[in-house]
């Protein structure tokens, strides 16, 4: 009974995972020298439970954090979020001078047309993959090309 009852809850985890989805992940080009590049893009929860994302890894940088910009007496600064509400059925914007994911200590450049792995760790204990490919320097919005 012990073993049906954890393959349930593994199997609606796995089933919930696949209701969360990072869409139009994208980074701007990073010049070499640069150690860090902000990735933006659309998390969607089409799902009935609410969710958290709690961390974020690359195997392209030493580490990843969620920030979001704020601004206060005309100064924008980043600031750490621990984890990220993705209410059921809505969607949650990373966009430049927002929320954004901080990738720092790059492995090596990105020049456009590569593509940078993401794993996004839910509070539910899911994980999801999600790709971002690398746009121009000047890039403002996900690469169509």
């Amino acid at each position: 009974m012990v073993r049906f009852i954890l393959l349930m809850l593994l199997c609606c985890q796995s089933a919930f995972a696949d209701e969360i989805h990072f869409a139009n992940a994208w980074l701007r080009a990073t010049p070499g020298g640069m150690t860090s590049a902000a990735v933006y893009g659309c998390l969607i929860n089409s799902g009935d439970v609410d969710e958290f994302v709690v961390s974020i890894t690359s195997e392209q940088a030493e580490s990843a954090m969620l920030h979001r910009s704020v601004s206060n007496n005309g100064m924008t600064r980043m600031v750490h979020a621990d984890e990220i509400l993705v209410k059921a059925g809505t969607q949650v914007d990373f966009e430049p001078g927002g929320l954004h994911v901080m990738l720092m200590g790059l492995h090596k450049p990105f020049i456009p047309g590569d593509t940078v792995p993401l794993r996004l760790k839910l509070k539910s204990g899911a994980e999801l993959n999600a790709t971002a490919k690398v746009g121009g320097i000047a890039q403002l919005r996900y690469p169509r090309q």
